[in-house]
């Protein structure tokens, strides 16, 4: 499977870091992940590797996507003409399966329009922490067939992980 990540925000990124983690281990997986903004910030220090997508040009992006040739595109979501926005669209626009991680409870309309357009750009599924953000979406009129309740892939890392010891201030 080809998998093609894209993220642009911090949260973004980081709700993606644990997916890619999981389908790099798989042999039969081969992954590209084009980031812009903050999301470069998280992969550098979790040390995966990534094409910057904000030093290309929609062309050159363009060309990287079809020469990758993904089976499917996983996206964070973001404010403006993001990279997150632009890989999604060329998704749509080449009929590749598109998935969307929400990562947070806020302005979903806001990170699937196209500013250039004010159309708003749906992928194929978009994953959503909870039953309060489904609802929420669902109020702003998003198709309910395209929203799953998966939580947030970041937050389930934690899972395994130990707990800091709390610390009592004068103690």
């Amino acid at each position: 499977m080809r998998l093609l990540f894209s993220a642009h925000d911090a949260g973004g990124g980081d709700a993606l870091v644990p997916l890619i983690r999981t389908f790099s281990s798989d042999i039969s997986s081969a992954i590209l992940c084009v980031l812009g903004g903050k999301s470069k910030e998280i992969f550098i220090r979790e040390s995966i590797h990534f094409v910057d997508g904000e030093r290309l040009e929609d062309e050159k992006l363009t060309a990287e996507i079809k020469a990758f040739s993904p089976d499917a595109v996983i996206t964070g979501t973001s404010f403006g003409l993001s990279i997150d926005k632009k890989v999604l669209r060329l998704a749509l626009m080449q009929k590749i399966p598109a998935i969307s991680v929400v990562d947070y409870w806020s302005n979903y309309k806001v990170r699937f329009q196209n500013p250039e357009s004010g159309k708003m750009l749906l992928p194929d599924k978009i994953c959503v922490v909870d039953e309060l953000m489904k609802k929420e979406m669902l109020e702003e009129i998003f198709p309910e067939d395209k929203i799953l309740i998966t939580g947030n892939p970041r937050f389930d890392s934690f899972g395994n992980a130990p707990l800091p010891e709390r610390v009592i201030p004068g103690q």
